[in-house]
């Protein structure tokens, strides 16, 4: 009889128990939460990675170019109306429902990797970004190398020439906005592909443009690039301008 009256627990223990799911579930959910974000920034960044090459390959071939550089289409200042009609014309070929963003539509404060403001971007109003946005919501902005129309020059780089810089926002206005988390920099070279700023590659090219002159320092020689190799601490301070070189150099996994 005894026995029989002990199968049902108690109010105490319920609640000791409920107490403890609730300790493992605070120290852990944030950890799943983070990992599951992370997942799903990649899996973004890639998409637009593959989408982009293939998208620039397509427009070569309507051109019937080798190279961007062939097509005209990078020919001119951002600031200059025909230069943006002609580039949104080339990217309407390959993305379907790309539009060119006003103010309205792109402009948003971005912040470093550390979280800290970095201030503004993709704004019309800049002297060297023109924004774009893609129907799935992401955005992307060109630097048009400075009216050079993709300049080569005598590389051991797989980069002969660089037709822009592009600036990727994955999600658009929703958080975090932080380069190395929704934001990355590539590079546009002359053959249509896209190779991670402060990559190795980049490391290679010797460029004479007024903004990029010489040699770029390779990612994990600066800690402010995308913090430390091997380490998953971001220190203060650090911006993430080389953070898709560290993420497509770890075979894709953001390890920061």
């Amino acid at each position: 009889m005894k026995l029989k009256g002990r199968l049902a627990f108690t109010l105490a223990e319920v609640l000791i128990v409920l107490g403890i799911i609730g300790m493992v579930a605070e120290m852990t959910l944030p950890t799943l939460i983070n990992s599951t974000s992370k997942q799903t920034e990649i899996s973004q960044l890639k998409k637009f990675y593959s989408s982009f090459e293939q998208g620039m390959s397509m427009y070569l071939t309507s051109q019937n170019c080798s190279d961007l550089g062939c097509t005209g289409a990078f020919t001119g200042s951002v600031p200059d109306g025909a230069w943006q009609t002609a580039m949104l014309g080339a990217l309407g070929q390959v993305f379907k429902g790309v539009i060119k963003c006003g103010d309205s539509e792109c402009a948003e404060s971005i912040k470093k990797l550390d979280g800290t403001s970095l201030g503004s971007f993709f704004s019309t109003s800049s002297d060297d970004v023109q924004g774009y946005k893609l129907a799935d919501g992401t955005m992307f902005a060109f630097d048009d190398n400075d009216d050079d129309n993709c300049p080569l020059y005598a590389n051991v780089s797989k980069i002969s020439g660089v037709c822009a810089y592009v600036y990727v926002d994955l999600n658009a206005s929703k958080q975090p906005n932080r380069y190395g988390r929704d934001i990355f920099i590539f590079i546009l070279a002359n053959d249509g592909a896209l190779q991670p700023f402060l990559g190795i590659e980049h490391t290679k090219y010797v460029s004479n443009d007024v903004n990029y002159s010489g040699k770029a320092t390779y990612w994990r020689n600066n800690v402010n690039n995308c913090g430390t190799f091997g380490s998953t601490a971001i220190p203060s301070g650090v911006v993430g301008g080389g953070c898709a070189a560290r993420i497509m150099e770890n075979a894709w996994m953001m390890d920061y």
